[in-house]
């Protein structure tokens, strides 16, 4: 199950339509788990709409690619100009960055304020400070999907 989640979040986080049929490579941690892959590989790509789906435990990618750690190894997914209008998602994840930029500046704004956390109840300073992690963590993957998009 956590091999098919990690490829929806893949396809979600690069904005894929559902329609797009993408290539994954796994890489298996250890033989058996490289032979249960191998051996659900019809079931799971049928669930994470998989134009290919590769079972290989020397994989090495040659360039960057868009990767989560699953419990049985590693999912990669294949970025492919055929499906991903490369300069338009460049644009889209930039305003992203742009407003991430924007909100975490103003939180900065708040939680660096004096009278706010003088005045504030020390529950929502806490709650600024947790916001301001999150969009920093989200800033991150945002910058990330753009360099996957930059060097591919």
């Amino acid at each position: 199950y956590e091999v098919i989640k990690s490829a929806r979040n893949l396809r979600k986080q690069f904005n894929l339509v559902p329609s797009a049929e993408v290539n994954f490579i796994i890489k298996a941690d250890d033989e058996s788990r490289r032979e249960f892959l191998t051996g659900e590989t019809a079931a799971i790509s049928r669930h994470i709409k998989a134009a290919s789906l590769k079972i290989d435990s020397a994989f090495k990618p040659l360039h960057p690619m868009p990767s989560e750690v699953t419990p049985l190894g590693i999912i990669y997914m294949e970025l492919d100009k055929s499906y991903i209008d490369f300069e338009k998602e460049k644009v889209r994840i930039q305003k992203k960055i742009d407003e991430a930029n924007r909100v975490l500046e103003n939180i900065s704004k708040k939680i660096n304020n004096e009278k706010f956390v003088a005045n504030a109840a020390p529950a929502i300073v806490e709650a600024e400070k947790v916001k301001y992690g999150e969009m920093q963590d989200e800033l991150a993957k945002l910058k990330d999907i753009l360099n996957f998009y930059s060097e591919s």
